[in-house]
């Protein structure tokens, strides 16, 4: 079933947009695009803080 608010952004959400100055995009990445995105930033985390050591 097909998302019927696809290209819709609440009331909230732009609320949040004008005074956090992002939006959150849901349902955008699949679960294994977001582990594998989620993976590389703990990657990238841990290097920086090696670094910093």
């Amino acid at each position: 079933m097909a998302d019927q608010n696809l290209g819709v952004v609440s009331d909230e959400d732009r609320f949040h947009f004008e005074t956090q100055g992002f939006l959150v995009l849901r349902n955008v990445l699949d679960a294994d695009m977001r582990a594998v995105i989620l993976a590389r930033l703990d990657e990238l985390e841990t290097r920086e803080f090696d670094k910093a050591m």
